[in-house]
């Protein structure tokens, strides 16, 4: 049989032999309605709030969050949709949340705001975490200042755009990811990823997830009020399957009930090759494209091959996490390393060597040899060749392995 592997624009066409078992896994199929028959949907029903009109109303500033380039999230359909209310405020601010991530350059912008961009440009602010002027909201759970962008104590009204799918360690994105690590501080950042390296911290978990708790804390501090949550759920094609507005928290929990249904897919384990994708946005850099991993790993027996497919256009990405991984080829080693201080970016590296300890992970992709050997990772050229060589009895192949959650418990 024949398998299909997209790679840098175009298909890498696999010959597999008959007799193996070959499981294609992909996100949920979602038959989607009509995107303005969608929204109209979401936002006449709001969850646990007011209308948007009334929450809007008496208000002198207007901060709105939006994803940056990192998330689908189409956030400019949600802003032509609501600039005949937010234009009536007096005040109305764009706060791009990058978190740590770099600012996205001009053409990046254009991409969040899309047709708007012109008329909204000189309402946009890119959060800078290191840079920007941060005021604490409150206390962790665990004791530590949550320092926030100074815009959201200047607004009297807060808007969070976001998009809600499984995350590796938050659980889900969406909801207070807006705030935090979209808007907080570096520190801020830090402290609440370190608790990233817990068992704890995985797909689809939010009871007891620590660094899902350490987020949601900053929602105590904020007026109901003050602050409303348009969450949206796309499919794996991109296309708005749902839209839920209302109170942060109550609309991430039925989003999350969506989000489940699209992107997890039952799925068995114990394949011994195992072949994942990082699809766009998640292929911009290895930072990102690790995600892919996490997906694939759940199906991937131990002493396995799993094969990471990203053309990682813009390198390695956030430098900290490299640092630490290609600081030894000893995997303890870095763990140990991980256990005597955490920095941010210390939970990717984590992530990549415990399955560097149980598997051989191997990349295709455009980054050189020695970068991905730091990375305990071998590159390689010829996908077919490593069929060939390993000859597998099991194939897990995820053409969208960023977005996908092999659910391994059906």
């Amino acid at each position: 049989m024949q398998l299909k592997v997209p790679y840098d624009g175009a298909e890498i066409v696999l010959e597999i032999p008959d007799d193996v078992e070959v499981a294609t896994i992909l996100p949920g199929s979602y038959e989607c309605g009509e995107e303005s028959e969608v929204m109209d949907a979401g936002f006449s029903n709001p969850i646990d709030h007011v209308g948007l009109e009334e929450f809007l109303e008496g208000g002198q500033h207007l901060l709105m969050i939006i994803n940056d380039t990192s998330r689908p999230t189409p956030s400019y359909k949600v802003l032509e949709r609501l600039e005949p209310l937010f234009t009536k405020v007096p005040k109305y601010t764009f706060i791009v949340a990058c978190g740590t991530h770099d600012p996205p350059p001009e053409e990046g912008l254009r991409k969040l705001f899309g047709p708007g961009y012109d008329r909204w440009v000189d309402h946009i602010h890119i959060h800078r975490c290191r840079e920007d002027e941060m005021q604490v909201l409150g206390k962790s759970p665990w004791g530590f200042d949550m320092k926030f962008n100074k815009l959201l104590f200047d607004a009297d009204r807060v808007i969070g755009i976001n998009s809600v799918e499984p995350h590796y360690f938050a659980g889900y994105t969406g909801g207070r990811k807006s705030l935090l690590p979209g808007i907080a501080s570096f520190d801020t950042i830090e402290n609440n990823h370190a608790t990233a390296i817990r068992a704890e911290a995985a797909f689809l978990a939010l009871d007891g997830n620590p660094v899902h708790e350490g987020m949601d804390s900053s929602l105590n501090y904020i007026p109901k009020e003050k602050l409303y949550s348009i969450q949206l759920v796309l499919d794996s094609s991109n296309s708005l399957a749902g839209i839920f507005a209302g109170e942060m928290r109550a609309t991430l929990k039925e989003a999350t009930k969506l989000a489940n249904d699209i992107f997890c897919t039952p799925a068995k384990s114990g394949y011994d090759l195992v072949i994942t994708c990082a699809n766009e946005p998640f292929n911009i850099n290895l930072y990102q494209s690790q995600k892919a991993l996490e997906g694939g790993k759940l199906m991937l027996a131990d002493g396995g091959t799993i094969v990471l497919v990203t053309e990682a256009l813009e390198g390695i990405g956030p430098i900290t996490f490299y640092e630490l991984l290609s600081s030894s080829p000893d995997p303890l080693v870095i763990l140990k390393q991980i256990d005597e201080g955490y920095k941010l970016g210390y939970h990717k590296a984590a992530k990549i060597v415990e399955l560097a300890t149980r598997a051989k992970i191997l990349a295709l992709s455009r980054m050189d040899e020695e970068t991905l050997r730091g990375a305990h990772m071998q590159k390689i050229e010829d996908l077919q060749a490593v069929v060939d060589q390993v000859k597998p009895k099991r194939i897990a192949f995820l053409p969208q392995g960023a977005m996908t959650v092999p659910n391994t418990g059906c």
